[in-house]
This record gives structure tokens, C-alpha cells and sequence, in this order.
């Protein structure tokens, strides 16, 4: 009860201040203009582009996939899906090839994401080269939005907006997240589902590791400082984006297992990786250590470390809550408003999810679809 007591008594009046400083200073210094396409106008030149959709275990949707693919606005491409499973995928995608000789079916064989994509890359025969998630949907004008950039050398590789396909309280949180990374924090980080890359940055020396699972991760790293990234926000896809606090959970801690390992791959110590990582530790073992201190010191031995404990992770959750407000600076999307207590509740989640994936590391699979668990 003391240590209940002693939470809630520490520096409140303090919080509020530094809430009110981290606020002003986002809004003031902080938010930098988007990177985004200016206008969007009618391409002159239509150069060939080459979309790579690696897809396994999805048979409920790689049809509807490909489907609205060929309804592009953009018509001069080609179609190549690396297709596997347990299920129908393959045989789907190859029946389609029947209607349009501009698809390509390739078979996979169970070795991961980035060995499909590196298949794949060996068959393109095209000027411009996508990455597209199976289970992500696109309208008519998302290929003519992302390639513009690169078609008017705008930039070397493009990346698409994405939004949920079920929209609530767990979704909003990928969408909170990702768009603060975009709009606000500028990173350059490939999420969503959808990039386009110069066929050249793959020419050049970017190789693609057949052991890595998180490929845009992966790619993000290598071609972050070398070539110019622009997110296209007009190109939209529609993404599975966890819509339940189960499949959050889940998908959560895949994730957070595949970035350590990537980052142990690339044989560097990712700083924003390995931060969290100590962070979800010292939340974690926060609360049992001053148990242990209150039982082994009494009060005085553990207030210090109580106090710094939970000041710092006060702080963490206070720079999460600003994202929300910062969004609606930026756009003027009331959603952000709407559903920003996610931005206090995911944050806790994170850190034990962390936590958990990095004492379960040995678990890490490349493979999603399919068995779902933790």
C-alpha cells in the first residue's frame, strides 16, 4: 500500500509542468513540414514497373488483391507474385494469370519474406520495383501516385499511406503511431505495406539478406542515408491492421522479435531498438525491485529508486500523449483527439510486450499467417 501511496504523491505538480513544456516545445520546435509529394499531376512518361507481392497462407485475399491491381490507373507494369503455403495461395494466384499475361506466378517455398522478395527481384524486368503485402488492398490510383515521385526524380524510393481496414480503439493506435512518425518525427522508415524503389538502389549494391524477416526494417536502415525517401500520402492502400486487443498483443510481440533479430543481423547496435529494449526492462523489473528494496531498506531505501522509476516513465508516457496533439496540429484531423488516450494505454503494453518477446526471442518465426501465437 505504501508504494500505491508513494505513486501517487510524487512530483504530480511537476508532471503537469513538464507535460505543458513538452507540448510547447513539439508544437514550436519540433514538428517539421511532411515529406510529401507537392501536387500530383498527369505523368508524360510511363516507364515499366515490376510489383512484387510475396504471398503465403493467403488464399482469403491474394485474389481480390491481385484484382484490384489490374484496375490501375497505371497501366504499363508487371505483376509478380511469389506465392506459398499450407493453402490455396498458389493455385489462386496462378488461375489468374489466364486473364492478364501481364502477372507472373512464382513458386515459394516455406524460407520467409525476404527470400520471396529476392525471387522476385531476379524476374523484374522493369525501370521502378514495389514491395507489396499480400494482404494489403489498393485503389486505382495508387501505383500512379507512388511511382510519380521517381518518374520525375523526385526522389529514389517512395512510400504509400496505408489505413486500417477496421478502424477502432487497437488500429488507431498503428495509425497514431506510424502517421507521427511520418508527419511530425519525419522519419524515413518503410511501413505500410507498399514502397517503391529506382530498380538502380538495388543495381548499386542494396542487397536484400535472405535471412532477415523484417524487410522494410532492413531495407530502412541500409538505404535511409544513401538515397532520397518521400512518403506519398495521396497513394493509398488498405492494410490487416490488428483490430483486436488479442491480435495486437500477438502481432505486437512477433514484431518486436523480428526487429531484434534484424538488429543483431546487421551486426549494430540500433540505437532507438536497443533503448527500448532497456526501457521494457526497467519497467518491467521496476515494481519487484522496490518491493525487494521496501522489504530489504524500508521506506527511505526505497523511495529514491521509486521516484526515479516512475518520474521517467512519467515522462515517457507524458511524450506518447503529446503525439495525439501534435497530429492535429498537423493535419486537423480530430481522430487524433478522439482516440488519444490510446497514446497513455498502448505505451504500458509496449514496454511488457517487449519485455516478453525478448525473453521468448528463440520463438521467432518468418512466417505470420498461419499459427498465431505467443
Amino acid at each position: 500500500m505504501y508504494i500505491v501511496l508513494t505513486i501517487f504523491d510524487i512530483a504530480w505538480k511537476e508532471l503537469i509542468l513538464l507535460t505543458l513544456f513538452i507540448y510547447i516545445f513539439i508544437n514550436i520546435l519540433y514538428l517539421k513540414p511532411i515529406t510529401t509529394v507537392d501536387d500530383i499531376e498527369e505523368l508524360t512518361t510511363f516507364p515499366l514497373v515490376s510489383i512484387i507481392i510475396p504471398a503465403w497462407n493467403e488464399e482469403g485475399i491474394i485474389r481480390r488483391n491481385i484484382t484490384n491491381i489490374l484496375k490501375s490507373t497505371y497501366g504499363n507494369f508487371e505483376l509478380i507474385v511469389v506465392a506459398g503455403g499450407e493453402d490455396k495461395t498458389f493455385e489462386l494466384s496462378n488461375n489468374i494469370t489466364k486473364i492478364d499475361n501481364r502477372i507472373k506466378v512464382i513458386k515459394q517455398e516455406p524460407l520467409g519474406k525476404s527470400t520471396a522478395l529476392n525471387k522476385g527481384l531476379r524476374n523484374v524486368t522493369g525501370e521502378i520495383v514495389i514491395f507489396l503485402d499480400a494482404d494489403s488492398l489498393v485503389d486505382e490510383n495508387w501505383l500512379k501516385y507512388l511511382v510519380k515521385p521517381i518518374i520525375n526524380r523526385e526522389a529514389e524510393i517512395t512510400v504509400a499511406d496505408f489505413k486500417p481496414s477496421i478502424e477502432n480503439w487497437v488500429s488507431i493506435w498503428y495509425s497514431l503511431y506510424h502517421s507521427y512518425l511520418r508527419n511530425v518525427a519525419d522519419n524515413k522508415g518503410f511501413f505500410g505495406g507498399s514502397t517503391a524503389f529506382e530498380k538502380a538502389v538495388f543495381d548499386n549494391g542494396i542487397v536484400l539478406d535472405d535471412r532477415v524477416i523484417a524487410d522494410d526494417y532492413y531495407l530502412s536502415i541500409l538505404c535511409g542515408k544513401k538515397y532520397k525517401i518521400k512518403f506519398v500520402k495521396e497513394s493509398i492502400l488498405i492494410t490487416d491492421i490488428p483490430s483486436t486487443l488479442t491480435n495486437f498483443l500477438i502481432t505486437e510481440v512477433r514484431w518486436v522479435r523480428i526487429l531484434l533479430h534484424t538488429t543483431l543481423l546487421l551486426n549494430n547496435k540500433r540505437k532507438n531498438v536497443i533503448f527500448s529494449l532497456l526501457n521494457a526492462t526497467y519497467f518491467t523489473l521496476g515494481i519487484p525491485v522496490c518491493f525487494f528494496l521496501y522489504y530489504i531498506l524500508g521506506k527511505e531505501g526505497s523511495f529514491i529508486f521509486l521516484k526515479v522509476w516512475f518520474s521517467y516513465f512519467s515522462l515517457l508516457i507524458l511524450l506518447s500523449a503529446i503525439k495525439p496533439l501534435a497530429l492535429y496540429r498537423v493535419d486537423g484531423n480530430s481522430k487524433w483527439l478522439k482516440y488519444g488516450w490510446v497514446a497513455l494505454v498502448f505505451p504500458v503494453f509496449k514496454y511488457l510486450l517487449y519485455f516478453y518477446a525478448m525473453l521468448t526471442y528463440k520463438k521467432v518465426t518468418p512466417f505470420f499467417k498461419g499459427s498465431r501465437k505467443l
